[in-house]
């Protein structure tokens, strides 16, 4: 891995959120979400039980959920990294090789943002999810498959696990993750929660591009934002985190976050360092 991870949160509150802690301490592995009487299982149900009561109030009547299908381009717009721009910090983690594995979560109707990272050779191939099958057939690739599915809920999870086991056995070399619309209406640890159920997922030396929604960011919600960082820094396969803006949603301060995983999860759950 390069040498490239440095630390831009230079603190911690004594404690944080009992529920952020708690995942951000043990991590969590979606490979025990279908067990009912797991801790995962409890964690998810009990994250995700106010989002499923409202998520109603995220829909419009005239076309059901709203869908950003953006380009990768979109995805990574106005984004600088320290290293240089966000492809060229992926491929410095993970290479230009045609087994490598992508995934975006909530990656839109038709996946294009993954179509858009396959084609430029970076993986071979890509999944990402939506919550139907809407795709349009002419945008088809073979390269790119889909999991359908309402991502408060445990299937999708467990779909996306199934097919990482048969087509990415050594584990996803890169994510996406930048929800918007309804997911606006996630709370911090709704995305923590994501983004530990990602790690065990990954391969080693894997690089995560994830981005806080503008909800947690407006109104001057500094700790919210800053938590969720912080909380995302001490799960137990990440190595460092790293901090940058964004123009998805505007200029917001530090709503995008790159995770650079480590070379193997701690045998012991006590995170390596603190930031």
């Amino acid at each position: 891995m390069p040498d490239l991870y440095y630390e831009q949160i230079s603190t911690l509150p004594a404690e944080l959120h009992s529920r952020l802690g708690h995942i951000a301490a043990y991590g969590l592995s979606v490979y025990q979400l279908a067990d009912p009487t797991s801790r995962e299982s409890a964690i998810f149900q009990d994250v995700f039980a106010s989002y499923r009561a409202t998520k109603a109030d995220f829909k419009r009547e005239d076309r059901g959920w709203l869908v950003d299908d953006s380009h990768l381009s979109r995805f990574f717009d106005g984004v600088k990294l320290r290293n240089g721009t966000p492809l060229e910090v992926m491929a410095q983690c993970i290479g230009r090789d045609p087994n490598n594995v992508g995934i975006d979560i909530a990656g839109g109707t038709n996946g294009v943002a993954m179509r858009d990272l396959v084609a430029t050779g970076l993986v071979g191939k890509g999944l990402y999810t939506h919550f139907l099958d809407d795709r349009n057939p002419r945008l088809s690739n073979p390269n790119v498959d889909l999991v359908t599915g309402d991502l408060a809920t445990a299937q999708p999870w467990l779909s996306i696990r199934d097919w990482q086991q048969r087509n990415a056995p050594q584990g996803f070399a890169v994510a996406l993750h930048a929800p918007g619309l309804g997911f606006e209406k996630w709370a911090p640890d709704t995305h923590l929660t994501a983004l530990a159920m990602l790690l065990p997922m990954m391969q080693p030396g894997a690089v995560i591009f994830t981005q806080v929604p503008i909800e947690v960011l407006k109104d001057g919600n500094q700790e919210a934002r800053l938590d969720f960082y912080r909380a995302a820094r001490r799960l137990p396969q990440v190595v460092a985190i790293e901090l940058a803006e964004s123009n998805k949603y505007g200029s917001t301060g530090y709503n995008f976050c790159v995770v650079y995983v480590k070379a193997s999860p701690k045998p012991d759950s006590t995170p390596e360092s603190k930031v």
